[in-house]
């Protein structure tokens, strides 16, 4: 019997991977968190690649940085010091910016570091989306890619359908907006008066207008009539067609029917997940020439670990272990063993 695992060990050496570091002076020390983020979305404008991560006041890539504006960083071309906590990380990173990148390439959407897999199910008016998260570790020099599969949930009307149908929806409610590559959530702020053909002050341009020129795809689907709703982004005030977002949901807050059915479709059998898993994984990996990996990269042989076999079914804990003394055969109670 073939043993799988949800980790894929690249036979490349973190010692092996020459990537770029770009280290930035920063005035405010106690501001170079905050900084690196800003730097990498400047960067990322700046020059022909979307794989580019940071730590602190550290830019890494795969790919050398030709543009930095009035910026003057220290370049290294190096492979990390695997001893080095640090840049570890910085490889962690960039390895995983690289997987997410590759995972939008083969059409998949984006969502909170994690991937949108194109199998979605729609369920007593709740679309399930399948998702797809990576945990990189770099350790003892070997570069160890674990995934796992969640779920993501929202409803099935739009905001327009609950205009629609005179049905209210709370200042501060998560909302997402999906586009072709990435899902973006948000804050439901509040129902403005304008339409989608209406020039809003704030953008000096109507909805239909702005996506004329970005989306003529969306554009022409908008009816003319399409309410426009203010959302928050992390205080910034963004304001979108109301038919283009949704209410998010998640699994605690379904009810009755409902909440079994989608619990029904999400557990599923453990062999049929992870060939699912598998299956999704290897896609990606496959189009990172890059990386380098085995044909079968998630047996359990391959990734540096033994099988045994247990002989004993016995079970240890760290504390004593008791039978119940006695128990009801229906109900819930159950008096504690001595």
């Amino acid at each position: 019997m073939k043993h799988y695992i949800t980790e894929a060990t690249l036979q490349q050496n973190a010692s092996q991977l020459p990537i770029h570091m770009y280290t930035f002076p920063v005035a405010d020390q106690q501001k170079r968190y905050e900084w690196g983020a800003k730097l990498r979305v400047e960067l990322k404008n700046r020059n022909s690649t979307d794989i580019i991560v940071y730590k602190e006041n550290v830019i890494a890539t795969f790919t050398p940085l030709t543009n930095f504006g009035q910026q003057q960083p220290i370049h290294n071309e190096r492979a990390i010091d695997p001893t080095n906590s640090f840049e570890c990380d910085l490889l962690a990173r960039l390895i995983k910016e690289t997987l997410l990148v590759t995972g939008q390439n083969l059409q998949l959407k984006r969502v909170r570091g994690k991937l949108q897999i194109n199998d979605s199910k729609d369920i007593q008016g709740v679309i399930i989306y399948p998702m797809l998260s990576f945990h990189i570790t770099v350790k003892h020099d070997r570069i160890h890619i674990g995934f796992a599969t969640t779920h993501n949930f929202a409803y099935k009307k739009t905001l327009q359908d609950k205009i629609n149908h005179n049905e209210p929806i709370a200042p501060g409610t998560s909302v997402a907006h999906h586009d072709q590559k990435a899902t973006y959530i948000y804050e439901f702020s509040a129902y403005t008066p304008y339409t989608v053909m209406d020039t809003l002050p704030e953008m000096n341009s109507s909805i239909y207008d702005y996506y004329k020129n970005k989306n003529p795809k969306v554009a022409a689907s908008l009816n003319p009539s399409t309410a426009v709703v203010k959302l928050n982004a992390n205080g910034k005030e963004l304001f979108y067609a109301a038919s283009l977002v949704r209410e998010v949901c998640d699994f605690a807050s379904l009810r009755g029917k409902q909440a079994k059915e989608v619990g029904n479709y999400i557990k599923q059998a453990p062999d049929e997940r992870m060939k699912k898993q598998l299956r999704w994984v290897l896609d990606i990996l496959q189009k990172v020439p890059l990386f380098a990996i085995v044909k079968n990269p998630f047996l359990i042989t391959a990734n540096g670990y033994t099988t045994h076999e247990l002989k004993s079914q016995s079970i240890y804990t760290t504390r004593a272990f008791q039978k119940p003394a006695q128990a009801l055969k229906r109900g819930k109670y159950i008096k504690a063993g001595r």
